[in-house]
């Protein structure tokens, strides 16, 4: 785990990504729920085939897609990228500046790990007021942890005794296993 970690943490010092595959458009290959781990490249080196994260302008989420057609042009390269699981190619190719990286490893499941952090912001509506949703997960747990130990307590309480003849119940049981298993040596 340790050294999860600390690849992780080293490998985002320098540039590479861990995206959350979010949609289904590069399934089977991608599925939806999983993470993929996306090194930077440059883009001279990228070739038909490879599966390219890129950031289209005014959109926050990046993109993994294939490259299936590179063109050369004046200003630089554009690639045509294309979904696995979709039936056209995309609309406007990528420029090469809106390349951030090329996929280099894939964990299915491992991307519904980094929503979790979402968990906390989403809010849900109750009584007319925005509860975060990570509230109605906490909040039963912690109330039942809190009626659970005020039963104990409560039950001390009530029959004082009770505890220490449990334990004297238990150290005799213990003794008496103690005892059988010296018997049959």
């Amino acid at each position: 785990m340790i050294l999860v970690v600390s690849f992780v943490i080293i490998s985002a010092q320098y540039g590479w990504e861990f995206d959350a595959v979010l949609s289904g458009s590069m399934e089977p290959d991608l599925a939806v729920g999983g993470l993929v781990v996306i090194r930077p490249v440059d883009a001279q080196q990228l070739s038909v085939g490879d599966v390219i994260s890129f950031k289209l302008p005014g959109v926050d989420t990046p993109i993994c897609h294939r490259v299936i057609d590179i063109q050369e042009i004046e200003s630089g390269r554009l690639f045509t990228t294309k979904g696995d699981a979709n039936e056209e190619a995309d609309l406007s190719p990528v420029p090469a500046e809106a390349v951030t990286g090329k996929e280099v490893f894939y964990l299915p499941y491992a991307g519904n790990l980094t929503r979790l952090s979402e968990f906390g912001r989403q809010k849900v509506n109750i009584l007319g007021r925005g509860l975060p949703v990570a509230v109605l997960v906490v909040l039963p747990l912690g109330l039942a942890f809190i009626g659970l130990t005020l039963k104990d307590v409560l039950g001390e309480v009530r029959h004082p005794m009770e505890k220490k003849r449990k334990e004297a119940l238990k150290k005799r049981r213990e003794r008496y296993t103690r005892l059988r298993k010296g018997a049959y040596r």
